[in-house]
């Protein structure tokens, strides 16, 4: 699984993509963790998003992801467990079929 994701980092990168962004989908007892995102002003309803961030030069996607989460949810190793697909501004979301088992 996390070989494919090593894999399209590289294919985008051949592309010419420098910009990379991970997301996560956390699950526990089948309840799904948001991350409420702040507003600027009391006329702005919040809004709810899953935890996400940029990944930074020279950083893997999955050490963006572990990174990301250590740093706005204070969760420190954790396990990855499926890769479910990617979106980019081209294409649309593209599932894969990777078994997280």
């Amino acid at each position: 699984m996390l070989a494919q994701v090593d894999e399209l980092v590289t294919r985008s990168h051949s592309d010419g993509v420098t910009d990379l962004a991970t997301a996560s989908l956390i699950e526990h007892d089948a309840k799904f963790l948001l991350a409420r995102t702040p507003t600027r002003d009391l006329d702005t309803p919040p809004a709810w998003n899953l935890p996400a961030g940029t990944v930074m030069p020279g950083e893997t996607v999955v050490d963006g992801l572990h990174r990301i989460l250590a740093q706005t949810l204070g969760y420190s190793n954790t396990k990855i467990t499926a890769f479910f697909g990617t979106v980019d501004a081209n294409t649309s979301f593209a599932p894969t079929s990777a078994d997280p088992h």
